[in-house]
């Protein structure tokens, strides 16, 4: 069902001309074991970050761990903004096309 609305969603990008211009993300605030909401395991604590569109390198794979706060430097990052000095996290630039 999420995958038929994420297609309905490039679907009107690209009716609105905006696609080739854009930056998609897809990630979720933690893991799950079938219907489970959190919990202990590994599977249940990462999180999907997936990312795609205009100069996002294609075929990339995360070998580092990804932390949650990494999401918004790397959308600050996109966006062309300074992060504040208290942020944690790092920028996942490494999937920018130089």
């Amino acid at each position: 069902e999420l995958d038929a609305l994420l297609g309905e969603i490039i679907t009107a990008m690209r009716e609105a001309g905006i696609y080739d211009d854009s930056i998609i993300i897809v990630t979720s605030d933690h893991g799950g074991i079938n219907h489970g909401h959190g919990g202990q395991s590994m599977m249940e604590m990462e999180t999907p970050f997936i990312i795609a569109g205009k100069n996002i390198k294609q075929g990339g794979e995360f070998s580092e761990v990804m932390l949650q706060q990494d999401t918004a430097h790397t959308l600050a990052e996109i966006f062309g903004l300074t992060v504040p000095q208290m942020w944690s996290g790092n920028s996942m630039s490494h999937v920018f096309e130089q």
